[in-house]
């Protein structure tokens, strides 16, 4: 095995790449490389020193290729070099033999030149027709993607059906309207939330009253616990076990519990005390109004019974 084997793979046998016949390009670019060719970074930046060979300073944006034409080369290399008005007569064999050879690499070049030429026409076309290609098939690919996906969006049957398909616009009136109901619906959600909080704090304030706030009540309320309610807490513990296991008695329990429970309901109150509907009552004046009321009219009822 060679010495410059591995650097194709450790293969023999293998060729090089073949040197390129033009090693400038013979055409200008196209619009596609122009492209291409614009989106390369090349050369120093604006600020960077530039380097100098031989004294003199590199340019700061390289050179594009010159392009040179098949038909320049070809007049350079082969029509500007070949001997003119030569006398054959005078010659001999061996000039004679070495004009003929000359001619003969002459035909050779222009021939290389003008196959070449029409190589790398035939590749550019060839890439030219695949780029296209490659570009209406990622078109016709997002084409699919984009219909799947109207495919995919577009209503069914069933839901046009429940719905209404086409939004019909409203009148000045009709929104004003939609816009209080909506206002009145916020506000009534507002109330709810606020009589809750009311209802709450007065519950609250009422369970306060049986609050400790000084050392002299958690003193006192230590000896209701430990020394004067532990009598009655055994009598409560023996009447209520005494209810339950008797049929009569529990439903008597079951019945004063369901009393409270109902009074509460009906007059609005909490365990017993002045619930929220109360409160609002005597604050806003309708209780005293109640009552005034029904003292006329009882007093109106007495004084035509006593007439009767």
């Amino acid at each position: 095995m060679g010495k410059n084997v591995l650097k194709y793979g450790g293969k023999s046998g293998v060729l090089p790449k073949p040197r390129p016949i033009f090693k400038t390009p013979i055409r200008q670019p196209n619009r596609f490389e122009q492209q291409q060719l614009a989106k390369i970074e090349e050369g120093y930046a604006e600020g960077v020193p530039v380097p100098k060979i031989n004294g003199k300073p590199i340019p700061r944006m390289p050179k594009r290729p010159q392009v040179i034409t098949v038909e320049q080369r070809i007049k350079w290399n082969i029509d500007d070099l070949e001997p003119k008005k030569v006398n054959y007569k005078g010659l001999t064999e061996d000039q004679k033999w070495k004009m003929n050879r000359d001619q003969i690499r002459r035909d050779f070049l222009r021939e290389a030149y003008l196959k070449e030429a029409e190589r790398l026409k035939k590749i550019d076309e060839l890439t030219e027709t695949k780029r296209k290609n490659d570009l209406e098939a990622a078109e016709r690919a997002k084409q699919e993607i984009k219909s799947e996906h109207i495919e995919l969006s577009i209503p069914t049957i069933e839901k046009l059906l429940e719905g209404k398909m086409v939004k019909i616009s409203r009148t000045r009136e009709e929104r004003q309207l939609r816009q209080a109901k909506k206002d009145l619906n916020r506000r009534s959600h507002e109330l709810i939330s606020m009589e809750n909080q009311a209802e709450q704090i007065l519950d609250l304030y009422h369970a306060s009253g049986k609050f400790i706030t000084t050392i002299e009540e958690l003193e006192k309320a230590i000896h209701q616990a430990f020394e004067v309610d532990v009598a009655a807490f055994d009598s409560s513990v023996s009447t209520v076990q005494s209810r339950l296991f008797r049929p009569s008695a529990s439903s008597t329990l079951v019945y004063e519990t369901s009393e409270s429970m109902i009074v509460d309901k009906v007059l609005g109150g909490i365990n017993g005390k002045p619930g929220l509907e109360q409160v609002k009552e005597v604050l806003s004046g309708e209780r005293e109004e109640f009552r005034r009321r029904a003292q006329l009219q009882a007093s109106a009822q007495a004084s035509s019974s006593t007439e009767n």
